[in-house]
């Protein structure tokens, strides 16, 4: 069995100076063993945590915290609209 999985496809994307410059710095805080295998892991955990298969706590709270942020924002918005509603037909009963 292969120390590493033998990974035979590439992906390739273009970057600002200063994202080389933030990228590799990171990579160097995190001592990654190259920027590749920095690149390879950010990506693959920004994929599992938006596919919510990540196995890390830090990143299911990540996630957690995103969902709850976008359920209080659309319910403050239907809270909103009720209030409307409820304010439109108190108008009409005259109350």
């Amino acid at each position: 069995m292969a120390l590493f999985p033998q990974r035979r496809r590439l992906i390739t994307f273009r970057v600002a100076d200063n994202e080389y410059s933030e990228i590799e710095k990171t990579s160097l805080d995190t001592d990654s063993r190259s920027i590749s295998d920095f690149a390879r892991a950010a990506v693959l955990s920004h994929v599992r945590a938006l596919s919510g298969r990540t196995g890390r706590l830090a990143d299911d709270l990540a996630t957690l915290t995103t969902q709850l942020t976008d359920l209080e924002a659309e319910l403050l918005t239907l809270r909103s609209r009720i209030s409307r509603i409820l304010g439109s037909v108190n108008t009409a009963n005259g109350g």
